[in-house]
């Protein structure tokens, strides 16, 4: 699964402290240091999750759309195949193409593209 945005930004904070405090002996900065890593393990936890419940969320969203899509192809299929006028007949098969693209189309981007949604912050 590709990481949203908040997780990424979450990780590259970690590693970047965590290179700071092998690097650093002064006892001051290392306390400050230690923090910031407390709080970006915190934040990629935080992150993750919300990542995990989103994808959850917007998959069953597309299946939802997808199936409607789906079912509004099939019935211009069948207003087609009742239809005596060949351009007319042609434009329904051709709507019905292109819901049926538009609902594989969802689908395909559901499962390998980042959800970027951001939440608010509780203040």
């Amino acid at each position: 699964m590709v990481d949203s945005m908040r997780v990424y930004i979450a990780r590259q904070n970690l590693h970047r402290y965590e290179r700071i405090l092998d690097n650093t002996i002064d006892p001051k900065v290392r306390s400050v240091v230690e923090d910031l890593l407390k709080e970006a393990r915190a934040e990629l936890d935080a992150a993750t999750a919300e990542d995990q419940f989103s994808s959850l969320a917007d998959r069953s969203r597309v299946t939802e759309i997808s199936h409607r899509w789906r079912s509004k192809a099939e019935e211009f299929r069948a207003t087609a195949d009742i239809t005596q006028n060949k351009v007319a007949r042609d434009t329904y098969l051709r709507l019905a193409e292109n819901y049926e693209r538009l609902a594989t189309d969802a689908e395909s981007r559901a499962t390998r593209e980042p959800t970027l949604k951001s939440k608010p912050q509780a203040g």
